[in-house]
């Protein structure tokens, strides 16, 4: 907290005064608190956080609270005497003196020997990054930025991610049982002891077209970064506990987001406006519970050990002590890309409609729409279907919310696949009252084709880019917009360099005609697809 004092977020840090201030506590600096607490931790002894433990627990009443899915009335007994008896049979337990446990030490592994010779390095003057060859085809990509003093953000990207995945929903399980896995040596649990005080840290993903290790801490913690992802690729494992662990929570959140309309819409709502695709969405529980652990180290092993590295770095660092790191911990690394499988196309469901009721007390109801619209990568047409997606989401809003009255703001937004050729979806999204759909699914369609028929003025496009101008500006102080948007998957995507270049003349260019001729393509009612998703209707029962 000290070294990131001076580029604290600003909205954290009001957050916090307005939090000090409404509970009577006394704003302090991160180098006030730390004089502070360096002074009492140095004086604590046990003896005295036994006393203060003492304090606490006697003579004060205790509340005890249980929230979860059991239904404790389907039992025999109250539920307030099943939870008293199984309070008083923990407290009846004999404590087992704490005897200390070994600490784990990270790292484990040591670096190989051989470092690899760099085999060219390509300057980008025009955004300050510099990419460096290796002579094993690793790309490093280097960005020193000051946006966040003492930050280092990394990405570590290889294979094909859920491309290549072989069932749907192995991603989801495959990031839950890695992160709950540890590394070959070290548990999740030892291995976070064994890093405790440090503020580095990763975390692997499956993205859609690469697998993705991901980290983020203070400049002097990246070769600790670097660390964790080359034990974790020279020393996978996919433990059982963290595969019956992370089972147990998809149970829950499955049973949650099947009980309500917003989980259910989420569930199922990529995959309908993608035709059903398996690749998008989740799949039914039923298909999710048959997902084994086996497969998970199927898919995986191979590609940890095996696949290229593309390895990006931004923040304040030192670009050549960055290349450095790598080189002594991946160069020796030899991956190559296998090529992926043909894959079925994404068919968009145009004149399609659906209705899924959910057994919820809550009445509420999703009414989403949706148009096919194109992919990623003619990123001058995405960046005006972006801005298309804006003006639609305002008039919906200032429509739906202000004259009928609705409770819960419009969305609207382009989906635009950065893997399936000729694949994107404008949705627009409307939370209401199951008694008004039919009335704002009129609506909803009587604005999408004013504005695909008469279009938009100068006017009211200037007052939907002015604020994306602004956060551009903003956007492009980060260091995470020049990671995730312009660095990753740059070697297979070096048009993405250039972006940052063209972002913001490029939205202040666009006119109303563009608009206008993107509207009349795309907004047609004979492609547009409906999923409604509602509760029960109580009064019919």
């Amino acid at each position: 907290a000290v070294q990131t004092e001076e580029s604290r977020d600003s909205s954290k840090l009001a957050a916090e005064f307005i939090r000090k201030l409404n509970d009577n506590e006394v704003i302090l600096s991160p180098v006030q608190e730390k004089k502070l607490y360096t002074r009492l931790l140095g004086e604590l002894t046990v003896a005295d956080i036994h006393k203060a433990l003492l304090r606490m627990n006697t003579n004060v009443r205790h509340v005890v609270g249980v929230a979860g899915t059991v239904d404790l009335r389907k039992e025999k007994s109250k539920p307030e005497d099943i939870l008293r008896r199984t309070f008083a049979a923990i407290a009846a337990a004999p404590v087992q003196r704490w005897t200390g446990e070994k600490v784990a030490s990270f790292p484990y592994l040591s670096p190989p020997a051989h470092q690899g010779k760099i085999e060219k390095i390509i300057d980008h003057p025009a955004i300050g990054m510099t990419t460096t060859v290796l002579q094993n085809g690793i790309r490093i990509n280097v960005k020193k930025t000051l946006f966040k003093e003492h930050e280092a953000l990394l990405t570590v990207n290889f294979g094909h991610g859920k491309l290549s995945e072989p069932a749907a929903g192995l991603d989801k399980l495959a990031e839950a049982v890695v992160a709950e896995s540890g590394v070959g040596r070290l548990t999740k649990e030892q291995l976070e002891t064994a890093l405790a005080g440090r503020n580095g840290q990763v975390r692997f993903s499956v993205g859609p077209e690469s697998f993705r290790f991901s980290g983020k801490g203070l400049s002097r913690e990246l070769e600790l970064m670097l660390q964790l992802v080359y034990t974790s690729l020279a020393d996978p494992v996919f433990r059982p506990v963290a595969y019956t662990r992370s089972m147990k929570r998809f149970h829950q959140m499955y049973q949650a987001m099947q009980g309500s309309v917003d989980g259910t819409y989420q569930l199922v709502g990529d995959r309908f406006f993608a035709g059903g695709n398996p690749r998008y969405g989740y799949p039914p529980a039923r298909d999710f519970f048959r997902l084994t652990l086996e497969q998970v180290r199927r898919w995986l092993t191979d590609s940890f050990a095996k696949d290229q590295l593309e390895i990006s770095v931004v923040g304040d660092v030192n670009p050549v002590q960055v290349v450095a790191l790598v080189r002594k911990y991946f160069g020796a690394h030899k991956g190559v890309t296998a090529a992926v499988e043909e894959r079925a196309p994404v068919v968009f469901p145009a004149g399609r409609e659906k209705t899924i009721v959910v057994n919820t007390a809550v009445e509420k109801a999703v009414l989403a729409l949706g148009w096919p619209t194109d992919d990623f990568w003619n990123i001058r047409r995405t960046r005006r279907v972006s801005v298309l997606a804006s003006l639609l989401e305002d008039r919906l809003r200032r429509t739906i919310r202000e004259e009928l009255g609705a409770a819960y703001s419009p969305m609207a937004y382009n989906a635009p696949s950065r893997v399936d050729q000729g694949y994107g979806v404008l949705r627009s999204l409307v939370t209401v009252d199951p008694g008004k759909i039919v009335l704002v699914r009129k609506k909803t369609q009587a604005i999408v084709a004013d504005l695909a028929g008469r279009g938009v003025d100068a006017e009211e496009l200037q007052r939907i880019v002015a604020p994306i101008l602004t956060s551009i500006r903003d956007l492009q102080r980060t260091n995470r917009y020049w990671l995730e948007m312009v660095l990753a998957l740059s070697s297979r995507h070096p048009e993405q360099l250039l972006w940052p270049l063209t972002i913001g003349k490029d939205y202040a260019s666009i006119t109303p005609a563009q608009i206008n001729s993107l509207a009349a393509m795309y907004l047609r009612r004979e492609k547009e697809a409906v999923l409604i998703v509602r509760s029960k209707d109580r009064k019919q029962e």
